[in-house]
C-alpha cells in the first residue's frame, strides 16, 4: 500500500488507510488462494491466516492488555529486544540483522 500511495498516505485519515489496507489483503489473499490452487496446492483456502482477521487482532489486543496489566509494558527510551528461547534480554551488540552481524557474535 506505501508503494501504491505514496506520499497521499499520509494526507488520509488512518481509518481510511486501513480500509484500503484490508482491500488489498482481501484482493492479494484472494490471488494467493487461487494461484495456489491452480498448481496443487492443499490449504484451508475457506479460513485463510490473515493478521488483519478480527479474531486473530483480537488475540493480540488481549495478549497485549494481559501484559499490560501486570506491568510489562512501559515507555522507555528503547525497545528490550527479547530471545524467546532463553527468556533473556538481549544486548545491541547480540542483535543480528539481515545484512549485518555483530563482530562479538562471532
Amino acid at each position: 500500500m506505501d508503494k501504491e500511495l505514496g506520499g497521499k498516505k499520509l494526507q488520509m485519515r488512518p481509518t481510511t488507510c486501513g480500509r484500503n489496507a484490508a482491500s488489498m489483503r482481501r484482493s492479494f489473499s484472494t490471488y494467493n488462494a487461487l494461484s495456489s490452487k491452480r498448481i496443487g496446492v492443499f490449504g484451508r483456502f475457506d479460513r485463510p491466516y490473515a493478521t488483519m482477521n478480527p479474531q486473530y487482532e483480537s488475540v493480540v489486543l488481549s495478549t497485549f492488555f494481559s501484559f499490560y496489566e501486570n506491568g510489562f509494558v512501559y515507555k522507555g527510551l528503547r525497545a528490550v529486544y527479547w530471545c524467546t528461547h532463553d527468556e533473556t534480554a538481549l544486548a545491541e551488540a547480540e542483535v543480528e540483522y539481515e545484512n549485518h552481524t555483530s563482530p562479538t557474535c562471532g
